[in-house]
């Protein structure tokens, strides 16, 4: 609303002379109208895949979040956003756009975008940008970070359904001067965990897993009523790293499915003081390298069969440091210096070479290792 607000905004300028003009009076008459036709939006349903419609032009955004019913034919729209590009944002080239929008549309519809697999809809494709890009910048390993986690998948866009209404609100964007946050903190809790810590030193550890939504913020407001029980509370700020054992108790409540009210999982933990040994393996056969996963999804944006959430996720991570050209695939290394991939076969021709050719090392294998690295393979 940016745009449409414009003239009003102009008279709360400092050494502005307030005139009401007949700007001024279209631009009311316009919000007027628009309050009082709000748009009408649905709740997502599960297992049901998103569609996101977006929109950029050069100083300004709209996004339109959607999802299709059952039969398939008919879309309803479930969040509207629009958001008028920083000073900086407005030099970015249309992909940078196009990521930071992405990147920005996903911290505010993160509760939605992390369960459901989201059809992306735009003129450009800025996921095969970021994870195709051999020189990554620190903005740009950024973004990719922030998007590993959910499942994103890019369909091209056509002139149907929502995104006509994108296009409308980036023309009237509303006003947002500030930086993009990289953290997200209103997060949907799915797990708790708690640790009691005594004078002694002693930990009570505690778990649970609701089985209705809400949010980091409604859990505050929650905390601030509990107060009141209490002659004094402290609050100390930790950091995730520091509270693994809260941490670990939340992640395990999450993956457990409570199936009844008052089932209880019986979790022993075992003192071991001598190392268990394996005497029997079964060698399973798979003649796909050890990339092919990384490399389809690379290719196709397609996941292995029957993969899970979780394994999606993982996936997503790993195949942030590769790079796919043509039919080869690269591993970045630390020092983002493109690494060739080889399979099985491949390595069995390589090693012999380095090790027993005229000009091998005989070297052992920690420095056969680095060899094959410094040569450029992986």
């Amino acid at each position: 609303m940016t745009a449409t607000c414009g003239p009003i905004f102009k008279l709360l300028c400092k050494n502005q002379e307030c005139k009401w003009t007949e700007e001024c009076q279209k631009a009311f008459e316009d919000i007027k109208e628009y309050l009082l036709e709000p748009p009408i939006l649905s709740h997502p349903v599960e297992r049901r895949p998103l569609i996101m419609y977006l929109t950029i032009l050069e100083d300004s955004m709209g996004c339109v979040m959607g999802q299709q019913d059952e039969s398939g034919r008919k879309e309803y729209a479930i969040y509207y956003l629009s958001k008028k590009y920083t000073d900086y944002e407005t030099r970015y080239s249309l992909l940078e756009k196009t990521c930071c929008t992405l990147v920005w549309d996903a911290r505010r519809l993160r509760q939605y975008m992390l369960t459901h697999t989201t059809y992306l809809i735009s003129k450009m494709d800025p996921i095969k940008y970021l994870f195709e890009n051999p020189a990554l910048t620190r903005r740009i390993t950024r973004w990719k970070m922030l998007l590993s986690e959910y499942g994103i998948q890019y369909r091209a866009q056509k002139a149907i359904k929502g995104s006509f209404l994108a296009d409308h609100l980036a023309s009237q964007p509303i006003d947002d001067d500030q930086s993009l946050q990289d953290d997200f903190s209103d997060e949907e809790i799915i797990g708790i965990g708690a640790v009691i810590v005594m004078p002694q030193g002693s930990h009570v550890p505690f778990t649970a897993r609701p089985t209705f939504d809400f949010t980091n913020n409604m859990a505050e407001d929650y905390t601030q009523r509990l107060l009141t029980f209490f002659n004094k509370v402290e609050f100390h700020h930790i950091p995730r790293e520091e509270n693994q054992m809260a941490d670990v108790l939340e992640t395990l409540a999450s993956m457990y499915q409570v199936k009844s009210p008052n089932e209880a999982p019986q979790i022993t933990i075992t003192r071991l003081d001598r190392p268990t040994h394996v005497f029997a393996a079964e060698v399973v056969t798979n003649d796909k390298p050890w990339f092919y996963d990384i490399k389809i999804f690379l290719q196709k944006q397609e996941y292995p069969p029957g993969a899970f959430s979780k394994d999606r996720r993982t996936l997503r991570r790993l195949s942030s440091n590769f790079f796919l050209t043509g039919d080869v695939l690269y591993k970045r290394n630390f020092d983002m210096v493109l690494l060739r991939c080889m399979d099985r076969y491949e390595a069995n021709q390589l090693m012999p070479e380095i090790h027993e050719g005229s000009f091998g090392t005989h070297a052992n294998g920690h420095a056969m290792t680095r060899k094959i690295l410094r040569v450029g393979y992986y």
